[in-house]
This record gives structure tokens, C-alpha cells and sequence, in this order.
């Protein structure tokens, strides 16, 4: 046999192996599983660069390009998760003094009006309540009326109290929510509506950690039993094996709170391990030339 040709089949015979094992791994529990998981599927892409780079320099590229493509495959359909350095990236946060988990309750409108904060909800890792209020609505936006109604006029003397007590509670605080550029958006449309200074939001998005964890593009889709978007909590809730409190109808305290779940659970490293879609298996042979 070739000896280039041996060589080959050993380094191959060594990344399906490896392959097999991570291949029938189930649901991967706790911080160490996790970490021994990430650090396999670290060692097979080396490993896999290492096949390419031999291939190429022994002249085999062209020959075994099919062979390294099946391969590239199986290891883009591993199970998913979790993502070792998100789970010490929650660990951090749920340590950092000044975190704040942000959730906003939205007041039912008709399909014609833009949508409406109705409750705000900030709480602190160990689920200390910093804010905690429902908010008036408006009928019209205060720089857009100059005669507000007396319903009108009451709302904004109660905005004018709680806003400053919410921009104190958010300053200076690394601010958790489901989607952080949403959670702007509805603090910014409410703050202009009410003619009011608009709250600086710096922080992260729990559906953005998730996606790291899983190990998933944003939007993309994960296949379980019914495959579905990784879009809002519920989704993230049904991903990660956590109750959502108050489910189907979660008020804002109960989205704080559950936030608060999904980020202990990733922090523990516990989550089931779901299939990438695309479950079409390549088989190979190592090759005797």
C-alpha cells in the first residue's frame, strides 16, 4: 500500500471514530460534560485540518476530496450544544453585580396602532425587583397635542414620576432581555411618546446567548419534534427544557423571571441536544490504493 495512502487512512480512521462516539452522545449534563463536549468537537476540526493540509501536501487532494467532504458533513451534523464559552459567559453574568433582566408586558392595540408598553418589569440575577410598574397609555403623543384630554394629562403626571425612577435603575446596570434592539425600540417609541428622555440601554439579548449555546444561527431552525424558530422566549423555554412561568400568557414579571431560569440553566450547563435539519447520512470507507 502507498504509503501516503496508509497514513491517510489512519488520520481517518481516527476523526470517524472520534465522529462516532460524539455521534451517539444523547443530552449532555452539566459543566463538565459540556466542556469535554466543546473540547471534542474543538480537537475533530484540527483534527480534520490536519487531514486536509496531509492530503494536500502528499498529492491526494483531488483524489480524496470527496472523502474530506463527507467527513466536513458529518461534523456539521453533530447535535447541537451546548456551547462551553456561553455557559461561562452566563456564569459571569449571573455573577456580575450590576446586571439587570429587563421585560417589557405590551398593552393589546388594534392592528392600526403601533404597539404599547404596559408594564415594565427590571429585576437583578437573584431576582430582587429594582422596577416594577404598569405604565398609563397615551392617547396622543404629547409633542403632537397641545390639548390633552384629562385622561391624557393624568397619564403623563404618572410618567413623569416613574420615568426617572426607571432611568436611575437602568444607568450604570448591564441590562439582560429577551431582544436587547427591541427592548430599545419600545423604551425609545414609549419615551417619545411622553415627550420624556430616552433611557441609554447597554447590554445583551437572551435570544442571542441562546443561539451561541445551541450553537445556532440566528432564526435558524432546530429540528426537534416540531421544528420552530428560535424567535421569543417560548421557544427559547421549549429549547432549553424551562417552564415558562405564567404560560400562554406571561406577564412582564414572569418573562423576567424566566430569563432568570434560561440564564442558570445555561450557566449549569444542562440542555438537550437537538439535530441540525439536515439529518442525511454520508457513509465512507477508508480507502486501500
Amino acid at each position: 500500500m502507498n504509503p501516503n495512502i496508509k497514513r491517510f487512512n489512519k488520520l481517518l480512521i481516527n476523526i470517524g471514530l472520534r465522529l462516532d462516539k460524539l455521534e451517539k452522545s444523547d443530552i449532555v449534563r452539566g459543566i463538565d460534560a459540556a466542556k469535554l463536549r466543546y473540547n471534542e468537537k474543538e480537537r475533530l476540526y484540527r483534527l480534520l485540518e490536519d487531514l486536509k493540509r496531509f492530503a494536500i501536501e502528499a498529492g491526494l487532494l483531488p483524489r480524496m476530496q470527496g472523502i474530506i467532504h463527507a467527513l466536513e458533513k458529518r461534523i456539521e451534523r453533530l447535535p447541537h450544544g451546548p456551547h462551553f464559552p456561553t455557559v461561562r459567559e452566563a456564569q459571569s453574568l449571573l455573577e456580575y453585580p450590576n446586571l439587570g433582566i429587563l421585560a417589557a408586558e405590551e398593552r393589546p392595540r388594534s392592528e392600526h396602532e403601533a404597539p404599547e408598553v404596559a408594564r415594565l418589569v427590571v429585576t437583578s440575577s437573584t431576582g430582587i425587583i429594582f422596577f416594577d410598574d404598569i405604565l398609563p397609555s397615551l392617547l396622543f403623543a404629547c409633542q403632537q397635542n397641545m390639548g390633552l384630554s384629562a385622561s391624557d394629562e393624568e397619564a403623563v403626571s404618572v410618567m413623569t414620576r416613574l420615568w426617572p425612577d426607571l432611568l436611575s435603575v437602568v444607568k450604570g446596570r448591564f441590562i439582560l432581555s429577551e431582544d436587547n434592539l427591541l427592548t430599545q425600540i419600545q423604551l425609545m417609541v414609549t419615551a417619545e411618546r411622553f415627550d420624556l428622555e430616552p433611557p441609554v440601554v447597554i447590554g445583551c439579548s437572551a435570544l442571542d446567548l441562546c443561539h451561541q449555546y445551541l450553537e445556532t444561527p440566528s432564526l435558524a431552525y432546530i429540528q426537534a419534534e416540531e421544528s420552530s424558530l428560535l424567535t421569543d422566549l417560548a421557544s427559547l423555554c421549549e429549547q432549553l427544557g424551562v417552564p415558562l412561568t405564567g404560560f400562554p400568557r406571561p406577564t412582564a414579571l414572569d418573562r423576567a423571571i424566566t430569563m432568570l431560569h434560561i440564564m442558570q440553566a445555561m450557566a449549569q450547563g444542562v440542555a438537550p441536544v437537538y439535530w441540525p435539519q439536515d439529518d442525511e447520512s454520508t457513509d465512507y470507507e477508508d480507502i486501500d490504493l
